[in-house]
């Protein structure tokens, strides 16, 4: 029999960050993920954004969950020895309909001339507002990462996960020949067939993003012009995205979405545009973008921690952190506030 402290299922960010928390925490884990899954979580944009660009307001507990994550993001690249995490300036183009009125916010400054220089060539004319600093996560770097690290450790297992070997005890669960003392399904969109969380109210969508090559582009900036190019770690290729389809029988990427992509990109750049990929993914979100977190109330040793959409790696390892301070020491942490519906439950 192997006893562990916590089963975590799925390694998404939401499977990777509760398994650092419960790791950091000083409890054991062990991880199931399946092979061959595609995590919407690989295919983010992953921008730390203390700022809303559609409201031009700042983020609603932003100065409460960035130091969380800027944290948190910067130990696991200390502990996983992966470049992770990088500062770096987010360009804002005038978004044509709605333009910014006067500077609101000290996050936002002016660009220096040495940074009209190293973009100049680059655009069309087109208005240039602001910059304002954010933090690219590489998202399949940290999660490759985490992966490796677990891997070592000789805690995961990349196997799907039967929820119908579970066996629930008063003070213990029984997996096959594995025992712990809780489970957390962090399976993203995987949770509509989830057996325990299957009737939470998803409404899952499919996510698109393009990779392109644009030679010449600096990749010192994250640029947003109505869509967003961020730079990745592959020479000169950058993401680019993203939309929303809530109808869809499907995870075929479509033409329309890339069509009008290329075209709204080469009225903005001046610059060499080629399509090296072209990504769909399933994401599993909620009305209002209310994260899953909690515990079933019929089943209080299995719990959910989902759900985290957009905001997903800016918000997460706050969430993490509490809802590992719950499982730790639930007789100390108190209830989750932050979050609903389930915050009832635990």
């Amino acid at each position: 029999m192997r006893a562990v402290d916590f089963i975590v299922v799925g390694q998404g960010i939401a499977g990777t960050l509760i398994s650092y928390e419960l790791l950091q925490a000083g409890r054991s884990v062990l991880v199931f993920d399946q092979p061959g899954i595609t995590h919407a979580s690989r295919v983010a944009g992953a921008i730390i954004n203390p700022f809303n660009i559609n409201t031009w307001e700042p983020v609603t507990n932003s100065r409460l969950f960035i130091p969380s994550a800027l944290d948190t993001y910067r130990h696991l690249q200390q502990l996983t020895g992966q470049s992770v995490i990088e500062q770096k300036p987010m360009l804002l183009f005038s978004p044509g309909k709605n333009p910014l009125p006067a500077q609101k916010n000290d996050q936002l400054h002016n660009l220096g001339t040495e940074e009209q220089k190293e973009i100049s060539g680059c655009f069309h004319p087109t208005e240039l507002l602001l910059k304002l600093d954010v933090w690219q996560i590489q998202t399949g770097s940290l999660l490759d990462a985490w992966r490796a690290w677990l891997k070592k450790q000789d805690i995961l297992l990349k196997e799907p996960f039967d929820s119908s070997l579970l066996q629930e005890h008063n003070d213990a669960i029984l997996y096959g020949d594995i025992q712990c003392k809780a489970v957390i399904y962090c399976e993203g969109a995987a949770a509509d067939k989830n057996p325990y969380f299957s009737g939470l109210p998803f409404t899952k969508n499919r996510g698109e993003v393009l990779l392109l090559r644009i030679p010449g582009l600096p990749t010192s900036f994250v640029y947003h012009h109505k869509l967003r190019l961020i730079p990745t770690d592959k020479v000169d290729i950058f993401w680019c995205g993203s939309n929303y389809t809530w109808r869809f029988n499907n995870l075929q990427p479509g033409d329309t979405w890339r069509n009008k992509t290329l075209d709204h990109l080469a009225s903005w750049l001046k610059l060499s545009v080629t399509l090296t990929d072209h990504i769909a993914a399933e994401r599993p979100t909620t009305g209002g973008q209310e994260p899953m977190v909690g515990a079933h109330p019929a089943h209080p040793r299995i719990y959910i921690f989902n759900g985290l959409g957009t905001k997903g790696y800016s918000l997460g390892p706050f969430l993490a952190k509490q809802l590992s301070r719950h499982l730790v020491q639930p007789e100390t942490a108190g209830g989750m506030q932050l979050v609903r519906p389930l915050s009832i439950w635990i």
